[in-house]
């Protein structure tokens, strides 16, 4: 229906009562079905807001039509979708909600929508936002919509302009690698997420962008959580009016709630708005305690019939004879509709079409969906198939995990699921992400399925088993990718630990330190995390960080044409990965001779089979060809992008020298401007059936998931299976470099360890049965795969490339996969800016003794040392470490009394902390765990030439203590809060235990206690003590803290007892009242004689000299 009632809005309109009732029987006869949330349609024309002057008038005379159309947005949000958004949007399902996602981003600077598959929020909601020209998109500001796929984001960019009937650069663009669409009146442009990633790294404040799109950001790559950390960083402290709206077509598992708590600002609630309430009314919506508002859309969905044909058999080609029979079987029984077939990556959708390109005819089209191919072949397989006599083709659709929510197929009835995704995870073998083959999640088969079902019930074809079971939700890239490409672009940003930043998931901190540690090593950051000039160069030229310190350095030798080579070839499965059980020679040379076979013409290894007999490599290894022609492209695009850069820096230290830091400035800007944003999107990718790297396509096309950040986004300038504009023009230029380079002695295993000089090897020795072991830098010992590999005995050095397990490792040693030798005098001639000379202090666990040593090291290997002597400065790390080795404090021969000081001052603090008051100061903390963390700092004043442990033992360790609590004066004053021992009523000082630190236990035998209504108490008279009650035989009978009380009620169980037991001793009945004693009964009464007849003594004594005294009184 055209609407063309007024779309702005300034103030409340009240319509004619009379039109009222018009409003409600033109919806009906009009067959408008009006989702309103609390109101009717007339109720929300009352509410409507005017932004440009229309009065009640003007709207009262209306075409009943276009008042219809005008209630057809829900209005519990009192907003009134423009027609021209309406229009767009047609009948797909996103228009229920296209309401609520407008107002919601007109209150709140954040939103998250949920939409399944073909609901059409990809291309109706940015041409919606366009449209609406709500107050956030000031003039020259647009709209950026981020698609985690090159496919994905030229095929909206496309159907948006088409739906404008536009071409596309006008209203409409897009930017993805090396490739842009966008014109000066473009206000929606549609990129990659490395594109925005360095769009951030220019302009953080993101000067020119009113709004940005995340979509289908459940795939949960690690560039997209990228972007969106430095969206919302740069929203919350430079672009508070900056809108971001995060659009999925799953956000299950709490996941969109966790998006809103993320990007919420304080204070507020809103609702969580669902799209599919009924005509007669709508459900209450449940409140969120959020600003950040949820929309859901249901869509539209037919049955699918789900069936589970199991696993194919494992081994090379299984899978894809498997699927190909499925199809076949498929369009055998289903004889309408098109089959959509879902593959790891472009390797199996090769496989599968070529098997079912000699079997199906005629009424079939077998056609292919990933990102190798050109714009063209891609809309034929997104868009329809062609006519044959008048007919339409039913198509076959090899996709790649494309085609599961980036892209909408039209006609697709049935889907064959292979169950499979190529993820991206660090490999520790290479240092750098690979990928790997696994199972799809439970949602990710949702989606898959449900494909089947958009247009009639369809039917889904499972390659698993129902009873298996699949994680839920994707994990997220950033819990197991490689970290390093992240941090150098955190470094870029400022913030390099990522500490703070608002993250949906937070990397791992242990994983970003080592990541922080390798970019270091490589130059690209300093001591204080900063990003070094180098290091900008290195994400400017966008591959991993260890290829791109690799193919800088090899500019700066001569060698960039053969640095470029050997990143592309080191990202690649290993070429020569042999048959069966056949093993390779681990020499990097191999790899390169045969890609120099490659370009003279030849297409096996024929030529070179004298190199096989001399590793023992059978006759049947076979490297992959089609990853090596990948490797060859992957190269001179690498080289063409290295060549800019480098250009680039003779540019800026040009200008250095010859003018003022302003030309500086404008030399950079204008080189920068020169390069755009092409050179900055990354180069490094990954190749085209998701094993390896591709140089000018990458993951995000192929296999739906991307495996490195930045590092690998967009690499956008491939069509069909040829090599972009920028490596066609000096192909055979760069091939004679390389070639010609890798001749040079030793120049490949600089070149190798430019990237991994924490892998630098030394050979250790050569077994009986010729296997080299080699001596790793952190002292591990890593053998070679096979005897007699060459490389046992080439050099003394290697710098290996991929090192890993195996389960015929020897001895469980590391095994070297892939390396190249490296000598001294290479490490002279290339890599003598990398050796440093540094003087280390380690502990020497056997001699227990500091030992210091200056050492020549390249990366982590030590090329020479020698014993110094050492500062107190430089000793004490070494120092301490031996203290925490053997035990701290434990092994320093402390006295029993100096131990038993140390528990109550530890009690004590216990004690403080429990029951602090404000304004009190604790006492420091000298438990064993405290002591050791912090040795480096209450030991430094007293290690004045201390060395071993033997200088250790000699300490004054009780003067060291009573320091740490303030001298020896405030060692007494802890005396009296602690007192080692405590006086009871007979005389006895009994010890006081301080060690359980909880409460103090006093242990007297339970006649000392008679009498005693409550217990002893320390701490100026807070805490009273525990008091353990012992029998005649010193064994334990009580323990308590109520002496009243244990007396008047357990003390009689213990007197049957006991008294039976004991007779000798005292017993009262009414021991709270009874004389403590120490003595048996005997004793007591033999005391009690000796007082009675020495009190009768006395009197006697006393009456003798009352009768003198009173005799001398007569007399006087």
């Amino acid at each position: 229906m055209h609407c063309n009632y007024p779309q702005h809005f300034k103030y409340p309109v009240t319509l004619p009562q009379s039109i009222l009732p018009l409003t409600r029987i033109s919806s009906k006869h009009h067959g408008i079905s009006c989702k309103t949330s609390r109101f009717t349609a007339a109720a929300n024309l009352r509410r409507l807001h005017f932004k440009t002057p229309c009065s009640p008038e003007r709207l009262a005379v209306l075409p009943l039509n276009q008042v219809a159309a005008a209630t057809q947005q829900g209005s519990a949000n009192q907003f009134l979708v423009p027609a021209s958004v309406l229009e767009i949007s047609g009948d797909l399902p996103i228009r229920q909600c296209i309401g609520d996602v407008l107002h919601g981003l007109d209150s709140s600077s954040c939103l998250v929508l949920q939409a399944p598959p073909g609901a059409g929020k990809t291309t109706v909601v940015p041409l919606a936002m366009h449209l609406h020209n709500p107050g956030y998109l000031a003039p020259g500001m647009k709209i950026m919509v981020l698609e985690p796929r090159r496919v994905a984001a030229k095929a909206a960019a496309r159907r948006m302009a088409a739906m404008l009937g536009e071409e596309v650069g006008q209203t409409v663009g897009y930017r993805v690698r090396l490739e842009s669409r966008v014109g000066p009146r473009t206000k929606i442009e549609v990129v990659t997420d490395g594109i925005l990633i360095r769009m951030l790294q220019q302009d953080p404040g993101l000067s020119a962008v009113g709004a940005v799109l995340f979509d289908e950001f459940h795939e949960r790559n690690i560039d997209s959580d990228l972007a969106l950390t430095l969206c919302l960083d740069s929203q919350q402290l430079a672009r508070p009016d900056l809108r971001l709206l995060v659009m999925s077509a799953t956000l299950g598992g709490g996941l969109a709630e966790r998006l809103a708590a993320l990007m919420d600002s304080p204070g507020g609630k809103v609702k969580a708005v669902n799209s599919h309430d009924n005509e007669e009314g709508s459900k209450d919506n449940a409140e969120r305690v959020a600003s950040v508002p949820i929309v859901y859309s249901e869509g539209r969905s037919y049955p699918v019939d789900v069936k589970y044909l199991g696993r194919p058999e494992a081994g090379r080609g299984a899978l894809e004879k498997a699927v190909a029979n499925t199809v076949l079987m498929t369009v055998q029984k289903q004889q309408d509709g098109d089959v959509l077939v879902f593959l790891p990556g472009v390797g199996e959708i090769r496989g599968v079409d070529r098997i079912l390109s000699s079997k199906l005819r005629g009424s079939f089209q077998v056609l292919q969906l990933h990102g190798n191919l050109a714009p063209e072949l891609q809309d034929r397989a997104i868009r329809g198939g062609g006519n044959t006599g008048g007919h339409r083709q039913r198509r076959v659709i090899l996709s790649t995990p494309i085609a599961e929510s980036s892209v909408t197929i039209d006609g697709v009835r049935v889907v064959i699921d292979s169950g499979l995704r190529r993820s991206p995870a660090y490999d520790t073998k290479t240092g750098v992400n690979r990928l790997r083959l696994t199972k799809i999640s439970a949602a990710s088969a949702d989606q898959r399925a449900g494909r089947a079902g958009r247009t009639g019930p369809g039917t889904c074809y499972r390659l698993w088993e129902a009873s298996e079971r699949l994680l839920e939700t994707t994990p997220p890239e950033i819990e197991e990718a490689d970290l390093a490409p992240v941090c150098l672009e955190l470094a870029l940003w400022g913030n390099a630990d990522g500490m703070g930043l608002p993250w949906l998931d937070a990397p791992s901190t242990s994983r970003v330190q080592t990541a922080l540690e390798l970019l270091q090593e490589l130059g690209a950051i300093d001591s204080k995390k900063n990003a070094t000039e180098q290091g900008r160069s290195m994400a400017r030229f966008g591959v991993d960080p260890r290829y791109a310190h690799m193919a800088l350095k090899g500019a700066d030798i001569g060698a960039s044409e053969l640095a470029a080579v050997l990143a592309a070839l080191l990202s690649e499965r290993d070429l020569l990965r042999g048959t069966g059980s056949a093993a390779r020679s681990a020499d990097v040379m191999l790899r390169l001779q045969y890609l120099q076979s490659l370009i003279a013409g030849q297409r096996s290894l024929s030529s070179n089979q004298q190199v096989w007999k001399s590793v023992g490599e059978s006759s049947g290894s076979r490297a992959d060809q089609a990853a090596a022609t990948r490797v060859l492209q992957t190269a001179e695009g690498i080289a063409a992008q290295l060549c800019r850069i480098v250009e680039k820096k003779k540019l800026l230290e040009e200008a250095k020298k010859q003018g003022s830091p302003a030309d500086w400035a404008v030399a950079e800007s204008a080189s920068d401007s020169e390069s755009g944003l092409s050179e900055v999107a990354g180069f490094s990718s990954w190749d085209e059936d998701g094993e390896g790297m591709s140089g000018v396509d990458s993951l995000e096309d192929e296999v739906g998931a991307k495996p490195s950040t930045t590092a690998r986004s967009n690499q956008d300038h491939r069509g069909g299976g040829h090599v972009g504009v920028l490596a066609h023009q000096h192909s055979r230029d760069f091939n004679e470099a390389w070639t010609s380079q890798m001749l040079k002695e030793c120049l490949v295993g600089a070149l190798v360890a430019f990237a991994y000089p924490d892998r630098i090897a030394r050979r250790k020795e050569i077994s009986s049965s010729g296997r080299a072991t080699f001596l790793m830098a952190d002292d591990r010992e890593a053998s070679l795969l096979i005897s007699g590999d060459p490389l046992s005995t080439v050099a003394e050095y290697l710098a290996v490339a991929e090192l890993g397990g195996s389960n015929h490792a020897v001895d469980r040693k590391d095994v070297i996969y892939l390396a190249a030798p490296l000598t001294n005098q290479a490490i002279t001639r290339y890599l003598d800016s990398l050796v440093r000379e540094c003087r280390k202090a380690f502990w020497a666990s056997e001699s227990k003794t500091v030992m210091g040593q200056l050492q020549r090291r390249l990366g982590a290997l030590v090329l020479e040392k020698k014993r110094i002597s050492l500062t107190d400065e430089e000793a004490l790390p070494a120092l301490v470490k031996g203290f925490r080795e053997m035990g701290g404090l434990e092994a320093m021969g402390l006295s029993n009394d100096l131990r038993a000081w140390r528990d109550r001052v530890c009690w004590l603090r216990t004690s403080q902390v429990k029951n602090k008051t404000p304004g009190e100061k604790l006492l420091p903390d000298l438990s064993d765990a405290a002591l050791l963390k912090t040795a480096h700092i209450w030991l430094k004043p007293y290690c004045s030439g201390v060395r071993s442990k033997s200088d250790l033992l000699k300490l004054d360790w009780r003067t060291i203590l009573y320091e740490l609590v303030g001298g020896w004066g405030q060692a007494r004053d802890l005396e009296a809060l602690a007192p080692s021992h405590i006086r009871m009523p007979t005389g006895t000082e009994v010890l006081v235990d301080y060690s359980s630190r909880e409460q103090p236990v006093v242990s007297v035998r339970i006649q000392e206690a008679f009498g005693m209504l409550e217990s002893p108490k320390i701490a100026d008279g807070k805490i009273p003590v525990v008091m353990e009650l012992l029998s005649p035989a010193g064994r334990p009978l009580q323990t308590t803290m109520d002496l009243k009380g244990f007396w008047q009620n357990n003390y009689n169980l213990v007197l049957r007892d006991m008294k039976g037991r004991y007779p000798r001793h005292y017993w009262p009945d009414d021991p709270s009242c009874a004389e403590p004693t120490r003595l048996t009964k005997k004793a007591m009464d033999r005391k009690s004689a000796e007082e009675s007849a020495t009190a009768c003594s006395a009197k006697q004594t006393d009456a003798h000299i009352n009768q003198t005294k009173k005799a001398k009184s007569k007399r006087k």
